[in-house]
């Protein structure tokens, strides 16, 4: 990261417009990512969405601004990706850059690897779920890189995967796709 875009960052942060996702050990897992609002085109208020992890019944459910959602139905080694799918989602709406996110444990500063760690444990999972995570990312990494251009279906594992990896693919591209592979 290059010394303006950290100024930047900094000054976004001191005067209340940093975009962050946290999390605190009080928080019982529950992760909180801040949008501020927008006196700019598009405008729009600013938005807290706190999403709640259930890896019994493997459900994400969340709250706009304290509004509940309908629960994300996913597994839970996909939580990670479905969230931050999300995330970039909104920022896309709002007009920031995802670059610009801050990541938080109680209160201090983390990298994104840091956080994820912090926030989605390994040990929540069982060890083929850290299998299909790893995996997930791999795919992922790629169709993000390729703007979804692959056939995915080519790709090793994509069948141990493939419920979630089609959620992620819609809420990113916007584009859903009749499943006929």
């Amino acid at each position: 990261m290059d010394n303006n875009f950290k100024r930047v960052k900094s000054l976004l942060k001191k005067h209340g417009y940093e975009i962050y996702v946290s999390i605190d050990k009080d928080s019982q897992g529950v992760l909180k990512t801040f949008l501020p609002g927008r006196k700019e085109t598009p405008i729009v208020e600013e938005m807290v969405i706190s999403y709640f992890l259930d890896f019994k019944n493997n459900l994400i459910e969340y709250t706009l601004n304290s509004t509940p959602g309908d629960p994300i139905d996913c597994k839970s080694y996909a939580f990670v990706h479905i969230i931050f799918a999300d995330i970039e989602k909104m920022c896309q709406f709002y007009g920031y850059d995802t670059n610009l996110l801050g990541f938080y444990k109680d209160g201090l500063q983390l990298d994104k690897e840091e956080f994820e760690k912090a926030a989605f444990p390994d040990s929540n999972l069982s060890k083929q779920d850290i299998k299909k995570r790893k995996l997930l990312s791999s795919l992922l990494d790629k169709s993000k890189i390729l703007k979804f251009t692959i056939d995915e279906t080519l790709e090793p594992g994509y069948d141990q995967v493939k419920d979630e990896y089609m959620v992620i693919k819609t809420m990113i591209t916007g584009k859903q796709e009749e499943d006929e592979k």
